[in-house]
């Protein structure tokens, strides 16, 4: 696997791997040498859940070799492949991952018991500045996440991040991908596909792509996490 890595500053300090073959796949560790360990196994995972949904044709990679390409720090830099501009064809590729990162976060979300969205997790420690602490936050989280953070930086979403208090989780969600995709797809014929913006944060369309596939997976992830503890605790209480 050629990864790409980024060590963090700031509240989110530690270090994470990324792939130049697949899109969106990232791991985390707080250090070099532990997200290095992790990341073959963490690529299987990821594999596993792409075959799921399409056929993956090139599994053929090692599960010992980890070949860093580059290696970048700070808050939110660019890694060089995100300097360059992104193919229609890598756009309507990552429509498509998050056709599948939605199917299966709303095949898990809307198996839960109701007292499952609400409930905040005891064992579970957040930094100060989380405020997603619930199913039903991280979904919220998702949609404002799509709108308000990464479409921003390469284009101009016509609907606002800000959603009545009276829109259920659901509708935000749809509101927000419904957006998000109208916006990729004018982007797949704009004559700036780069789309650099450079300044306290850096930010590309290439980098946005990846980061939209690989945010909805990592909290699908963490709500099947939370949603595995509450079933483990029979009431949730």
């Amino acid at each position: 696997m050629r990864a790409l890595l980024h060590q963090h500053e700031g509240a989110e300090s530690g270090w994470s791997a990324w792939s130049l073959e697949y899109l969106g796949f990232s791991t985390w560790a707080p250090s070099r040498e532990g997200v290095l360990q992790k990341t073959p196994g963490k690529l299987g995972e990821y594999l596993q859940w792409l075959a799921g949904h399409r056929p993956v044709i090139d599994q053929a990679y090692s599960s010992d070799v980890v070949i860093i390409i580059e290696e970048v720090r700070g808050d939110e830099p660019l890694f060089c492949d995100d300097l360059s501009a992104a193919t229609p064809e890598e756009i309507s590729y990552c429509i498509e991952l998050l056709q599948y990162t939605r199917k299966d976060l709303l095949g898990t979300v809307q198996a839960l018991p109701d007292g499952a969205i609400d409930w905040i997790s005891p064992n579970r420690v957040f930094p100060h500045w989380v405020w997603w602490r619930t199913i039903r936050l991280i979904l919220k989280h998702i949609a404002l996440t799509e709108l308000g953070n990464y479409l921003p930086w390469v284009t101009r979403p016509i609907i606002t991040p800000e959603y009545p208090t009276d829109v259920g989780w659901c509708r935000q969600l749809h509101m927000s991908r419904r957006e998000t995709v109208r916006c990729l797809e004018e982007l797949k014929s704009s004559d700036d596909r780069t789309r650099l913006v450079k300044g306290d944060e850096e930010w590309s369309l290439r980098k946005v792509l990846r980061r939209l596939v690989w945010h909805e997976r990592v909290h699908w992830k963490s709500i099947k996490r939370i949603a595995r503890e509450y079933a483990s605790l029979g009431s949730g209480s």
